[in-house]
């Protein structure tokens, strides 16, 4: 009886644990998603080098206002380690700055610049993709979170993350046969 009472209290002390360790993940993972879509908040919301590619520029201010916009992608990705993705799209020219994780594949980014492409350009999908927060996007059967702002001049800015790599923090829970310890 000594042994099956000890082996029950180690049990939901194990039980404990991992729930509490699967609340603080879930939370820092909400925390990183709400840092990200302040970051695309800020990229809209007068940010000169995106209203810049809304409106006719010349070819060589298109460049360098590109690539400044690129420099910032770039930057803040690395400040987001479970984002795999940020981009900016501008109408009319249809200009596509991003900058991907090096963990991302050529298909992964070639299959989301498509997903983007197509979402952009269908105004009824994109008016309700933007204002649904965070959702759920299915390419070649993986999955993947996908976040899609639009700013008043019509350009979009988004990011998207790898549900797998999401998870692998969780992966090294031991949660045993049917989620026991």
């Amino acid at each position: 009886y000594t042994n099956s009472y000890a082996i029950d209290v180690v049990r939901n002390q194990v039980a404990v644990s991992n729930k509490n360790l699967m609340s603080m993940y879930m939370g820092q993972i909400d925390k990183n998603l709400e840092d990200v879509d302040n970051y695309l908040i800020s990229l809209i919301t007068p940010n000169t080098d995106l209203q810049s590619l809304e409106y006719f520029i010349s070819e060589s201010e298109r460049y360098y206002t590109k690539n400044r916009l690129f420099i910032n992608l770039s930057k803040n990705l690395s400040s987001y380690k479970s984002v795999d993705g940020l981009f900016a799209y501008s109408f009319p020219n249809e200009d596509m700055i991003e900058a991907n994780s090096t963990r991302t594949t050529f298909d992964e980014r070639e299959n989301m610049r498509t997903y983007i492409q197509q979402a952009v350009k269908t105004k009824s999908a994109s008016l309700a993709l933007f204002s649904k927060g965070w959702y759920v996007v299915q390419l070649d059967e993986r999955n993947y979170l996908f976040r899609l702002l639009k700013s008043d001049g019509g350009s979009f800015v988004g990011a998207w993350i790898d549900f797998d790599n999401l998870m692998i923090p969780l992966n090294f829970i031991s949660l045993g046969e049917k989620g026991k310890a």
